[in-house]
């Protein structure tokens, strides 16, 4: 209309509409500004701010594990009943700190399965269960079907020895039982044959 035109027009108007356009930026800061909060709030709650799920295991008193240099000699039982020797000399060794809890931990299960069904015996593959029952690991398992070796902590005693404090941790053992590397979170498939293959260790054929 020709008077809302004529006013829009005036200085009176322009500052106005300058008012209104600011408190609608200054809404939209607030809400964007709210929402990220929020976000930050849930995931402060969940323990999860970095795709990392925090756990937390006592102190060993023994020096912290370092690539290049041996890894933490342990033995442990299987679900299945199978003893494993980690750390000493033998096969190369893909060794995987987890939880049934750890949502980050379950999205990289079914690469670990495929994984370990290519490599078959020319590799050690160990899942370590940490802060962890043997009653929901094996539900777990069972559930998910999985067929690779896994080990339940007792006393967060193997994670206390490598240092673990997020979860999923991956430790990749050289056939002389010395850490190649570490990687802290999920890892896909081929992240993890390529690992693999550093360390000699032939997939598929």
């Amino acid at each position: 209309m020709p008077e809302k035109r004529a006013f829009r027009e005036t200085p009176l108007g322009n500052i106005v509409i300058l008012a209104v356009v600011t408190l609608i930026v200054l809404a939209g800061i607030w809400l964007v500004g709210s929402w990220r909060d929020g976000g930050a709030s849930a995931a402060a709650e969940s323990g999860d701010t970095t795709g990392v799920s925090e756990v937390d295991v006592p102190d060993s008193g023994q020096p912290a594990p370092e690539v290049g240099q041996p890894a933490p000699a342990f033995t442990a039982r299987t679900t299945g009943g199978d003893t494993f020797e980690v750390g000493e000399p033998g096969q190369p060794t893909w060794l995987i700190f987890n939880a049934t809890w750890c949502s980050n931990c379950r999205a990289e299960v079914p690469d670990i399965q495929e994984v370990y069904q290519q490599v078959g015996d020319r590799a050690q593959i160990i899942s370590v269960y940490v802060s962890d029952t043997p009653s929901a690991v094996l539900d777990y398992s069972a559930k998910l079907n999985l067929t690779y070796p896994q080990v339940i902590d007792s006393g967060n005693k193997i994670a206390s020895l490598y240092r673990v404090m997020g979860l999923p941790t991956h430790y990749f053992l050289d056939a002389d039982g010395n850490i190649h590397s570490v990687e802290v979170g999920t890892l896909g498939q081929a992240q993890v044959l390529a690992k693999l293959a550093e360390l000699g260790v032939q997939v598929g054929g």
